[in-house]
């Protein structure tokens, strides 16, 4: 390290001038790198994760939810008889959405649901739709953007946020 401070050091105009001609000559050259970019790539194809969500996908053309919507009634329960219509209702318009598959909430699962927190009052008041939504991790990721703002809402059954 000494070595490497010293030769900057007695260079310092030469790297100076050296620098100022490659920064140019990076940004040209990287210029048009950011759309050739795609998000996520980091799970390795060969990972034994990445095999069984290949299989479960192949098997049973499901996959792991990765757009959230966290429902909490205004008044009463997501139980409650005008809830459960209107948390139905959102299930539904999710799932019609184009590029969303596997819905899942409270409202249309035949047993004890699992979208519901046996922790205290979340229990009775909040509840989770579960949704996969296909294509790569670019498109998911736009959809995800796309569908947000519209799913984020306040109505007169429901306060809904958004994750995933």
């Amino acid at each position: 390290m000494t070595r490497l401070s010293r030769f900057l050091y007695r260079h310092r105009r030469l790297v100076l001038i050296l620098t100022l001609v490659a920064l140019p000559i990076a940004a040209i050259s990287g210029a048009g790198v950011h759309d050739r970019l795609t998000a996520g790539g980091f799970v390795p194809p060969s990972a034994a994760s990445t095999h069984g969500s290949d299989e479960l996908e192949r098997l049973f053309n499901a996959g792991p939810s990765n757009f959230i919507l966290l429902v909490r009634a205004r008044t009463g329960t997501v139980a409650d008889g005008v809830n459960t219509a209107a948390g139905r209702a959102l299930t539904a318009e999710l799932a019609a959405e184009p590029g969303v598959t596997d819905v899942l909430s409270y409202w249309n699962i035949p047993v004890d649901p699992p979208e519901r927190s046996p922790l205290g009052d979340f229990t009775e008041t909040q509840a989770i739709i579960a949704a996969r939504l296909l294509g790569d991790e670019d498109a998911q990721r736009h959809a995800a953007t796309l569908l947000a703002p519209k799913y984020t809402r306040i109505d007169e059954h429901f306060i809904v946020t958004t994750g995933g």
